[in-house]
């Protein structure tokens, strides 16, 4: 069916709570960005898979419902834990990525 056919009014109705919240998720990664070095915001926007499937678990009561979904949620918060070990023995300094010019 079309977007705007029949049955507009519930299409919108249960799409605009995740509209919304997805809304919100970008204005406050946006403050985030202000407010934290790049690199912190980086490792933070890495967990967000992590926060999604936590959430998932919680309000829906979902379940992984498989082990390669396991093996990619561990491969995940393996990735971040690297990042995070990386990012704390590095100075706050900004690196050039071609070197001296």
């Amino acid at each position: 069916s079309s977007v705007l056919g029949p049955g507009f009014l519930h299409k919108a109705r249960v799409c605009a709570p995740v509209g919304i919240i997805y809304g919100l998720k970008f204005a406050v990664t946006n403050i985030g960005l202000q407010v934290l070095p790049t690199a912190a915001h980086v490792l933070l926007q890495a967990t967000d898979i992590l926060w999604t499937v936590l959430a998932a678990r919680v309000v829906n009561r979902e379940r992984l419902s498989s082990v390669a979904e396991g093996i990619a949620c561990a491969l995940s918060l393996a990735g971040s834990t690297c990042l995070t070990l990386q990012l704390s023995s590095q100075s706050e300094q900004p690196r050039a990525l071609i070197g001296p010019i």
